[in-house]
This record gives structure tokens, sequence and C-alpha cells, in this order.
């Protein structure tokens, strides 16, 4: 499963980079491979906000309300065969050669598609309206188009049809979150429902089999194509698939049975922490960063830097610890995460000095402040009734060096500043309360 957040309503956080790489290659005799890599940004995707959501709500109430958001994030609207222009645009191959086909890695592409309708055109969607979503309709090499029918999407057999029958398992997330789109911007102009029945007759307008796409949806992370085919559409005036940028909203609409009826509540535990979340260091000197997870195998760790030519990252043999080595005067930021939960990070900031010694100064500071762009003037900082240490560098340390969960400021401009670590630490603007 994701994690999820546990507050009540979705903030617009800053974020760092978050490197995603697809998954593996097939290739047949019609398909072009060995495509050139291309990084993309994971976070790209939460670029636009779905503004706030209230995670309390479930079920039908929380389909409806994401229904007229993704209405209102993007109005454009054109007829089947023009979809043709969209998706060799939508879906272009990374080496320009024809486009990349549905149920395929990003690295094999072919020249020779049709449109694939993810939801069957027999099953209520038709040739307009959702038949004529962009959203709805993925590129297809003919010759594998006709393998599926109009079966529910599951376990081959049965009338249903496994999207990674054709050697690439992520296709099966890109088939849930792609079906739950459908099944939410149209649920109540169309009629169109999730069921887990792969005999329901085609008149009914479902589609499935649940179950498999909410299992799906949860193990199998979004990938680089959904990203950059989600930013495209959305920058040609296109509605946007939210399941993309957050898919496990899909949990509060959906369970394996059908309509949520109660609130949905997230009974995984998994977590990933890095030893240090700061790390001072003199140019030239090498510090270890060791990372802790549970529920998730450290060969999925990706480790990221952002500014390689401050402090650069050297794996070692344990895959959950790395050197930092630092090069020159500057900051950069080291994150990692697990590939089966991209969603959840760990960060470190780097700070490289020329000369030694570490961030102390007894005195307290009152005055004014300015720190990462935002001007705060501060009488006195408080926790607990005790006091802060404000050094001039802009960190914060407890007196007795406990660990920090949030502060608040009295005076000028007074702001929140949450999520402080123990001991020292650089701290960010997350939100405006008056004390």
């Amino acid at each position: 499963m994701f994690n999820k957040s546990k507050k009540k309503k979705i903030s617009l956080l800053m974020s760092l980079g978050l490197i995603l790489s697809s998954g593996f290659a097939f290739v047949t005799s019609s398909f072009i491979s060995k495509q050139q890599e291309e990084v993309i940004n994971v976070e790209a995707a939460s670029t636009f906000s779905w503004g706030e959501m209230d995670l309390e709500t479930y079920g039908a109430t929380f389909r409806d309300v994401l229904a007229g958001k993704i209405k209102a994030s993007g109005s454009r609207t054109i007829a089947y065969k023009k979809n043709n222009d969209v998706l060799k645009e939508s879906d272009k191959a990374l080496n320009g050669k024809g486009v990349i086909p549905f149920y395929h890695s990003d690295k094999d592409s072919t020249t020779n598609f049709n449109k694939e309708h993810v939801w069957p055109n027999s099953r209520g969607v038709g040739e307009s309206g959702p038949g004529a979503d962009p959203q709805m309709l993925r590129p297809a090499d003919k010759s594998e188009n006709s393998a599926r029918g109009n079966y529910f999407f599951g376990p081959d057999g049965g009338k249903q049809w496994d999207p990674a029958s054709l050697g690439y398992e992520p296709a099966r997330g890109e088939a849930a979150r792609i079906i739950f789109y459908t099944a939410t911007r149209y649920a109540q102009s169309h009629g169109l429902s999730l069921s887990n029945n792969p005999h329901d007759s085609s008149s009914l307008n479902t589609m499935g089999t649940l179950r498999y796409l909410v299992e799906w949806n949860n193990a199998y992370p979004v990938t680089a194509q959904e990203i950059r085919r989600n930013n495209y559409l959305h920058g040609q005036g296109f509605a946007r698939n939210p399941f993309i940028d957050h898919p496990e909203w899909a949990n509060y609409i959906w369970n394996e049975n059908g309509l949520r009826t109660s609130k949905y509540v997230d009974t995984g535990d998994y977590s990933l922490k890095l030893d240090k979340s700061m790390l001072l260091l003199n140019k030239g000197e090498e510090k270890s960063l060791t990372v802790t997870l549970n529920e998730a195998s450290t060969s999925t760790l990706v480790w990221t830097n952002t500014n390689n030519d401050v402090a650069s990252l050297k794996y070692t043999d344990d895959l959950k610890t790395v050197k930092i080595e630092a090069k020159e005067v500057g900051t950069s930021v080291v994150s990692v995460y697990s590939k089966a939960y991209p969603t959840v990070l760990a960060r470190c900031s780097i700070e490289v000095r020329n000369n030694g010694g570490s961030v102390t100064n007894p005195d307290y500071i009152s005055g004014e402040l300015n720190f990462q762009g935002v001007h705060l003037k501060v009488d006195k900082i408080e926790i607990d009734g005790e006091s802060l240490l404000l050094h001039r560098q802009g960190f914060l340390t407890h007196e007795s060096n406990k660990a920090i969960s949030s502060i608040s400021i009295t005076g000028e401009g007074v702001n929140t500043l949450s999520y402080l670590s123990k001991k020292a630490m650089l701290f960010k603007i997350s939100s405006i309360r008056k004390k």
C-alpha cells in the first residue's frame, strides 16, 4: 500500500525532485527498442494543485467532489478521430519513432498502432464523451489490440484479460488508474460503474474486475509514461487524471467490494528514516548516511542528490548506507525512497563550508530574520514553555536537545514553523497561524 497523509486536508508542500525509472522492456519483431533513457521528475505530477480534499469523506461523496475537480482541471473535448493526432504527441516514443504502445514499457515503440479503448467501447463509453477522452484512450499496437476484446481486467481467464499479458507488469497499475478516472468523471453523466463480475452484460456499463484494480493501483507505482502523458494532456487543455497525481485517492472511493460505505483508514505502517536530517561538512570531509525502513526491500532503494558539485553521493556495499563527500562550498539535499513506495521520501540537508566547527551560538538573537525568502520579525521562540536558540545561520536548537515537532513564534509577521528534527535542523515554513 502507499503511505498516505494523516492530515484531514491536503496542502501544497514545497517538494524536491524524485526520480522514477520505468519497468523492463518487452520487445517483439515489430517494435523499435533501445530508446534513450529520460529522467522524469515524479513530483512534477503534483505541480497542479487539486486543492483540498476532505479525507473524512468516502465512497460516492468523495468520488463526486473529485469528479467536479476533474472537470474544472480542463474543459477541452475533441472528436474521436482527432485523438489520433493527440496520442501521437501524448504517447510519443522517446526515440522519436512512433508511439509507446499501451501494455508496454516506455522503452518500446511502434509505428503500427490504433486506439485502445481502455474502458471498452461496448461497455458504455462509445466514441463520444468518455469514448473520445484522450485520458481514457491509449495507442496500442494493431496486432495486439484485438487480443483483449471487451473483457474486464484481471488474471487471464473467465472473461478477464491481464494487462501484463504482453510482458510489462506495471501496465496493471496504468490500466487501473485509467479505469478509476473514467469511473469517477463519467459516473453521473454516463452511468459508468465498477464491478467484480466479469460476466456482466455490456449493457450495464460496468468495468472491472474491481478487486484486482484496487490491488494493482496500490501495488504498482505511477510510471514515468503516465506522468508524461498526464502533463501533456493537461497542458493541451484536457482534464487531468487525479489518480496519477494521487493514486491513494482511489482507496477513498472504492475497496475490493465496491463503493466504500465507511471511512477509509490507512493501515499501512511503512516508514523510512535517515539517521541524520542535516550534515555540516568541511570541504574535503566525508560522512555517511544510513536509512532504516520497513515493508520494503533494500534493493528497491533509490538515492538522489540535488547538487553533485557541492557534495558527491557514493554507494557502499550496504545498500542502506551512502557516503557524502564535501566538494565545494554550498548546499545540497540528499533524498532516498523505495520504488515500492515512491511517494514517501526521507531527506538530509547538506551544508559544505570552508571552515571547521559546528553551528553553535549560545546567544539568543532577537530581531529580524530572513530565511528561505521569508521575512520574520521575532521577539521570542518557545516550545512547551521552554526557550529555543536561534542561530544566525538559520538553525533552531532546543536547549535540552529534545526532539522538536512544531513551534510557535510571537511577534510581527507571526508564522508557524513546523517539523523540526532532533537538535539542529534547517526549518521550513509550512503554514501561517497566529498564536
